[in-house]
């Protein structure tokens, strides 16, 4: 069965909705009569649920809309009602539509349309209810899709689009930038079904995507942190000798490739009538590590926050790391290592800076 391909559909953004609306009428082959009676839509993820309370609301119908790994969103975001999949026997519908807003992989929509093909005889105590019709509804398609069904009443329609295109549509947060409206698990979702010769609906893969949304809101807690809140208690102290802490253990992620960088933060800092709690500078590290970084920055930050707050005669960060993007990938230099530093203060001044620099090498060495 051949399926209609609509080229014009080329912007990077989809924010006009009468034209996503005019996609989901006639063009697809959706007329009022297919909604006058026994119909359900199958609506998948977010995008295709307000798609499908669109076409609800083009159409003036009662048709249920069953929600699949969007219902929460449809209850408490969208507003939209509907019935969550696992909860509902859909077959007692003559005519299935299955509603999407883009295929990456194919991986969903495929899993999809075959499970409703090996149950369109679904026998419900002494009889049989037989689908008359399964209708594929995708605005976007990001690959040639080869549905493989060994069925005539499935009719997959899709727009094509460019390979390596970013689509964003109108009910997405930003139209400017990736979209936010998605927790990670979904990207990360995305992101497997995208690997070629992997199979996502292996067992092992089943909760990856929220463990890594888990782990990602640990690894990249520093956000929701300021330096300031992390410095303001400071003590009264008669003391105007250098105070080092050293080996403080870090691990953040370049912010290039997202993968570790490690290893260890030396910091001292002559005070100047106050100090800090020791544990203070350790969490400072740690906000500034839990953030997307370069090793440069990370240095600057450190001391900038120390230099700010505590306003001391001299402060010196060194930072001495271990970076994963280089050893695992492209030069594969397994066994470099990376120095950065951040002066200031007697540590910098041309009069102090060689015994306060020696002074410092040796305490850490």
């Amino acid at each position: 069965m051949s399926k209609p391909v609509f080229n014009y559909l080329q912007p990077h953004y989809y924010e006009d909705r009468a034209i996503l609306i005019e996609l989901l009428e006639m063009r697809f082959g959706l007329t009022p009569a297919l909604f006058e009676s026994n119909v359900c839509i199958l609506a998948i993820a977010n995008g295709g649920l307000i798609l499908a309370n669109d076409l609800r609301r083009r159409f003036n119908c009662d048709m249920e809309i069953i929600a699949i790994k969007s219902y929460n969103d449809a209850n408490e975001k969208h507003d939209i009602e509907c019935k969550y999949a696992p909860n509902l026997n859909i077959f007692d519908k003559k005519h299935i539509i299955v509603v999407d807003d883009i295929i990456d992989s194919g991986k969903t929509l495929l899993f999809v349309l075959d499970y409703l093909n090996d149950k369109r005889h679904h026998y419900d105590g002494d009889h049989s209810i037989e689908f008359l019709s399964i209708t594929a509804v995708t605005l976007v398609s990001k690959i040639d899709v080869k549905f493989g069904l060994d069925s005539g009443i499935i009719t997959p329609y899709y727009a094509r689009v460019i390979e390596d295109q970013w689509i964003h549509f109108f009910w997405e947060e930003s139209a400017k930038y990736c979209p936010t409206s998605q927790p990670i698990s979904y990207h990360i979702e995305k992101i497997l079904q995208s690997i070629e010769g992997e199979s996502f609906e292996r067992e092992g893969l089943k909760d990856t995507p929220f463990r890594v949304e888990k782990m990602y809101k640990e690894l990249f807690s520093g956000y929701s942190k300021q330096p300031n809140t992390i410095l303001k208690r400071t003590f009264k102290a008669d003391y105007d000798e250098m105070i080092i802490e050293k080996d403080i253990d870090f691990y953040s992620h370049c912010e290039h490739h997202m993968v570790p960088f490690f290893g260890k933060v030396h910091i001292g800092y002559i005070p100047n009538g106050e100090v800090v709690g020791l544990s203070k500078l350790a969490r400072l590290v740690q906000m500034y590590a839990h953030r997307l970084q370069i090793q440069e920055r990370l240095t600057e930050q450190i001391h900038s926050a120390i230099v700010e707050n505590l306003k001391p005669k001299g402060c010196i960060v060194v930072i001495e790391a271990q970076h994963l993007c280089m050893c695992m990938r492209g030069v594969k230099s397994i066994n470099a290592k990376t120095t950065t530093s951040a002066l200031s203060g007697v540590f910098k001044d041309v009069k102090t800076r060689d015994s306060a620099r020696a002074e410092f090498m040796r305490l850490i060495s």
